[in-house]
């Protein structure tokens, strides 16, 4: 035998326990549920601890930050290689970065240089080199990542202001996915 909700829900257990009018101990009511993390009371995106609200990045420092890294790679793979220009010190950089990989260019020591040192000599700045080019890459590759979430950041950001000024969304309120 059911008996009715206490808050005219239609469940087997009501909402909200207020006790009082039987033979149990009253017990108070039930707790508030917390508040959720979001911008709008103070937390910041995608963080469960609250904060201070951080400044968006401007997009053109993300943009700047990728290019200068590529540009800065081009010439240093120009410079300490004699047999890549510029320009394929770019293609490399950017190939490499952008984990496209095609492996049709990869910066080594040259033969003149090999053959003006010793064998062992050379097989060791080639090994440093090697070296060299595995930071970089994974340099510019923490770079390139952490430039990408700035810029989804900045989109996201844009796309909820336009959402809330059409209307499509409230303030507070998550957008659709």
């Amino acid at each position: 035998m059911r008996r009715p909700a206490l808050d005219g829900t239609p469940s087997r257990m009501p909402l909200i326990w207020r006790g009082g009018g039987s033979c149990e101990m009253p017990r108070p009511g039930t707790p508030p549920p917390p508040r959720l993390p979001h911008p709008s009371n103070g937390y910041s995106p995608g963080y469960s601890q609250p904060g201070p609200r951080r400044p968006p990045v401007p997009l053109l420092v993300a943009v700047l930050l990728i290019v200068g890294y590529l540009c800065l790679g081009a010439w240093l793979f120009t410079w300490s290689s004699e047999r890549l220009s510029y320009l394929e010190g770019l293609y490399f950089t950017f190939t490499a970065l952008t984990t496209i990989g095609l492996s049709d260019l990869v910066p080594t020591i040259t033969a003149s240089a090999a053959t003006a040192r010793s064998s062992r000599r050379a097989a060791a700045d080639s090994q440093v080199q090697l070296l060299a080019v595995c930071l970089y890459i994974l340099c510019g590759l923490t770079l390139v990542a952490t430039a990408f979430a700035l810029v989804q950041e900045q989109v996201v950001s844009k796309t909820r202001q336009i959402a809330i000024s059409l209307g499509v969304v409230k303030r507070g309120e998550e957008l659709p996915v």
